[in-house]
């Protein structure tokens, strides 16, 4: 459960509603805040703004009507923005920009300041038979601080985007995204062989099938551990990995002994192994390292042919695949003595992490593409070589035949 709360936790900040939102709630309160001050020092004009009511009432309209319209050219920019990403670079690249926080905090501001002048405006009162006439000077002055606020931060925000939607800054946010998922998923460990064979002479295992198509994109081998409700110690091979795309049919745990899980998997797997629509990089290294390949195919493609960004893409995918290459290969059995169980899963190896990167590129390397994926290749095998795993370099060595292949029948 725990597992599935986070990532919807994840998917939800990294969206375009959930900040803006919390932003402009908080900006909103502030206004109730700021009159039940005004209310209980009953400044009446002394304190900050001393005009009348239909006074106080033009200024407030003025900045809500201001910022509902630069509200909308935000979500313009953004929208055209995004546009442009997804046909320049790459349809995945979005959710980086989408999860962007200086873009979610300014159209926040936007929307709160808007909200906080409506607030604010609706306290007025001319005053009447029986009734004072009010006007929270704090709050209207503090509403002119906000205006002003909010216009430097349309200025940062257009500044911003501009930034943001360089293939340099781009490239780099994957390539830092890639790094750190090559250095979450490696670890340390003796190398164990695949026991399944050996558990399938025990008997016929358990097993739990995927509840809906999709990607998997996170495994949480704890969770599964401690949510098999069992008396018995319990074995449990788990048949996919982050990245994996899944149906109803792919079996996604075998466990022995079948008797002593057979009541607990289903729940189990649903609360320890998360299907979603799309890849994830929480776990899953392989992605943001397709992201870049994906980036530099795109560029090298006859439509858009920019091998600026080609380059700049392959010397990111070089960096988080000689960092692939100079760590040990992940663990694959999690003892849980705790909970009696022994759970085996694997994640993108070194092999793997290179074949996403320059699988496809090794076939498509084209005049401008072939020195830096040619650099590439010799960086890492040499880092490979000096790795925890030397054998790696010959899997480097494979694709940089096929570069050289292609490269000599392209002329």
């Amino acid at each position: 459960m725990r597992s599935a709360i986070v990532s919807r936790w994840r998917e939800a900040v990294n969206g375009f509603w959930l900040v803006p939102g919390m932003v402009a709630v908080l900006i909103a309160s502030l206004s109730l805040a700021l009159v039940a001050l005004d209310r209980s020092i009953g400044s009446d004009g002394a304190l900050g703004f001393g005009g009348d009511p239909p006074a106080a009432r033009d200024l407030l309209g003025v900045i809500a009507a201001s910022l509902i319209t630069v509200a909308g050219l935000a979500f313009s920019i953004t929208m055209v923005t995004l546009q442009l990403v997804s046909s320049q670079f790459s349809p995945r690249a979005l959710r980086g920009l989408l999860g962007d926080r200086p873009n979610q905090v300014v159209v926040g501001l936007f929307l709160g300041v808007f909200a906080y002048c409506v607030l604010v405006m609706r306290t007025l009162s001319e005053g009447g038979p029986g009734q004072d006439e009010f006007v929270p000077g704090i709050a209207v002055t503090t509403s002119i601080g906000l205006a002003f606020v909010a216009l430097a931060a349309l200025v940062y925000f257009i500044h911003h985007v501009g930034q943001v939607v360089q293939v340099s800054e781009i490239a780099a946010d994957i390539g830092r995204r890639a790094l750190a998922g090559v250095e979450s998923v490696a670890g340390s460990g003796e190398e164990v062989e695949d026991p399944l064979d050996a558990w399938r002479l025990s008997g016929p295992p358990a097993t739990s099938q995927a509840v809906r198509p999709g990607f998997v994109q996170s495994i949480d081998a704890g969770a599964l551990a401690r949510n098999l409700a069992c008396d018995a110690d319990v074995r449990v091979h788990v048949n996919v990995r982050p990245g994996d795309f899944v149906t109803e049919a792919d079996t996604l745990l075998e466990a022995w002994p079948q008797e002593a899980v057979a009541g607990s998997l289903d729940a189990a797997s649903r609360s320890a192994i998360i299907i979603a629509d799309e890849r994830d990089d929480a776990q899953d290294a392989g992605y943001p390292v397709r992201l870049l390949a994906d980036i530099a195919l795109r560029a090298l493609s006859p439509g858009i042919n920019d091998p600026t960004t080609a380059a700049t893409a392959i010397g990111y995918l070089r960096a988080a695949l000689e960092r692939a290459a100079a760590l040990p290969d992940p663990p694959r059995v999690s003892e849980r003595d705790a909970h009696r169980a022994t759970i085996v899963h694997s994640r993108q190896r070194f092999e793997e992490l290179l074949d996403e990167g320059v699988g496809e590129l090794s076939r498509t390397v084209g005049t401008y593409a072939y020195g830096p994926l040619l650099h590439l290749l010799d960086t890492v095998e040499r880092e490979a070589q000096r790795g925890p795993r030397p054998e790696r370099a010959k899997a480097v060595t494979a694709y940089r035949d096929e570069v050289a292949r292609v490269r000599l029948a392209a002329g």
